[in-house]
């Protein structure tokens, strides 16, 4: 198991955001979502260079993310967006001063000045000894309508198989990332399938317990990482792999998968 953990950490006031990592998108901040999100990103890191990208004010839907807009924006007081990649020892926190921060983007925009968005940011960094030559850098190309369609339709199987509350045709999709993810932090691959099908099996246990249907008119397919993969939401950026909303708001779960073809096969690698 690996004691430091490579973190990026997005954070945001008075915008939206968007991180992205190698081409591959992160998460997506609102002001009326979550302003701070942080997570470790070792199975997105490849060897040499990595590219770090930070988004103000994307695009209506994942697809339109790098759209101009209509309007400029105008910012407020205190508006802005950052993005950091941390080194941080197991257990510890951001500001601890074993914390070691190995890039950093900022937007502070002038108030009241308006922007043309979206305003894109890019820095790179080498890591030595870090990152791996992941299986989706070698896969087929997947950006016409029908690699789009054929995701569409395992999307459709995989989401049957969860109502009947069946992982299995999704845990046979996944090798690749349960092993690839397991790879990038010393994990055993059997116990994180173990982990995800326990999971599943607890859950869809519940009371009340429905997958979210699929509306083909609200499906979203984002082609990235230079056509490699495809991030699997709607145009609402949620994951199309998902429950449905309890009375709270809360979702049970929520599987946001990236799609590579490998041989000609799909399958799900992030």
């Amino acid at each position: 198991m690996i004691r430091d953990f490579l973190i990026v950490e997005t954070s945001t006031y008075q915008c939206a955001a968007e991180s992205q990592i190698n081409g591959i998108p992160l998460c997506r901040l609102t002001p009326t979502t979550s302003i701070l999100d942080s997570r470790p990103v070792h199975q997105f890191l490849l060897p040499g260079r990595n590219i770090l990208t930070l988004v103000v004010e994307p695009g209506p839907t994942p697809t339109q993310a790098l759209a101009p807009a209509a309007q400029p924006f105008s910012p407020k007081p205190k508006t802005m967006a950052s993005l950091r990649l941390m080194s941080m020892p197991r257990g510890s926190f951001p500001e601890d001063p074993g914390v070691r921060e190995l890039l950093r983007i900022d937007w502070r925009p002038a108030p009241g000045q308006p922007v043309a968005t979206p305003v894109v940011l890019v820095k790179s960094i080498e890591i030595p000894s870090v990152g791996k030559r992941w299986s989706w850098l070698g896969g087929d190309p997947l950006e016409g309508a029908a690699s789009l369609q054929a995701i569409a339709g395992m999307i459709s199987a995989l989401r049957a198989g969860f109502e009947h509350r069946d992982p299995e045709p999704f845990i046979a999709r996944a090798q690749v990332r349960f092993r690839e993810a397991s790879e990038a932090y010393e994990l055993s691959v059997d116990d994180e399938v173990r982990k995800f099908r326990e999971q599943f099996q607890r859950l869809s246990g519940e009371p009340g317990f429905q997958m979210q249907p699929l509306d083909a008119e609200q499906m979203d397919l984002r082609v990235c990482a230079s056509g490699k993969l495809v991030d699997c939401v709607d145009r609402s950026w949620e994951p199309l792999l998902r429950s449905t909303k309890l009375p709270d708001g809360s979702t049970r779960l929520r599987y946001p998968i990236k799609v590579a073809s490998l041989a000609g096969t799909l399958q799900i690698v992030r």
